[in-house]
């Protein structure tokens, strides 16, 4: 073989070499893309698996959020359902029944005086709600004093009339207190209902107009005991407009 032919033979053989190389560098790149390729669509693949699970998840904690939601509506409507109930069988309900009194079992109380004794606006003074004489006692005190704010506290929350009777009595308070000399309580009347009626005499001065503008001498003044106060429960009555008062239902005289 020729020298010729041996360098022909050579460069053949370096140019298949050569084309073998780039052929496997081409065909390495193309693989290597494509396995570039897969990595990224395997990527976006877990991707949205992962999205979908969150939504998932994300709706079904909105579905037990709705659920909720909905179990509160029909228990926030149930509720308002019983207790508009109750309202009107409470509207409807007669008045409880106040328990019967007992005026010779019940209490003293500290600092009133005793039913029959008469005192002046000068031994007027605070003595509680334990009987019904402290009570008128103390009330009389407050109008003295100007302490509007015992008033509510003689009358029952529950009464149907409540704030109306009290605004009267703070009224009428303001009316007798600068001609008030004197109260005393006469006599007692126990109802069926276990209410009682106390008689009392009230002492004026004369008072400009005459006694038309005077408070009543004697008024008998509705009352109960409710949670161990006794509290007035109807506005007090001239007793000149019961003048069969004394002769009827079971009376207790103190005075004369």
């Amino acid at each position: 073989m020729s020298s010729i032919n041996a360098k022909s033979l050579a460069a053949i053989a370096v140019a298949a070499i050569l084309a073998g190389a780039a052929a496997y560098l081409a065909q390495k790149q193309k693989v290597d893309r494509l396995q570039s390729q897969m990595d990224d669509s395997l990527a976006q693949l877990q991707q949205a698996k992962a999205d979908a699970q969150a939504a998932r998840q994300s709706l079904a904690a909105q579905d037990q959020e709705l659920q909720k939601l909905r179990t509160a509506s029909t228990d926030l409507a149930r509720t308002r359902n019983e207790i508009a109930q109750l309202r009107q069988q409470r509207a409807a309900a007669p008045p409880a029944a106040r328990a019967p009194a007992n005026p010779a079992a019940r209490s003293t109380a500290t600092g009133a005086y005793p039913p029959g004794t008469y005192f002046s606006r000068e031994q007027a003074n605070f003595a509680g709600f334990a009987t019904p004489e402290a009570t008128l006692q103390s009330l009389a005190w407050a109008g003295l004093n100007g302490q509007t704010n015992v008033v509510p506290r003689v009358v029952p929350a529950d009464l149907p009339q409540a704030q109306q009777l009290v605004d009267e009595l703070q009224q009428s308070l303001q009316v007798a207190a600068p001609v008030f000399q004197g109260m005393q309580i006469v006599a007692e009347k126990t109802l069926p209902d276990g209410q009682i009626e106390v008689l009392v005499k009230i002492d004026s001065q004369t008072v400009p107009g005459g006694e038309a503008n005077a408070p009543p001498p004697f008024n008998i003044v509705p009352m109960a005991q409710v949670d161990n106060e006794w509290k007035i429960t109807a506005s007090p009555i001239d007793y000149s407009s019961r003048p069969d008062w004394a002769n009827t239902g079971q009376v207790k005289t103190f005075a004369p």
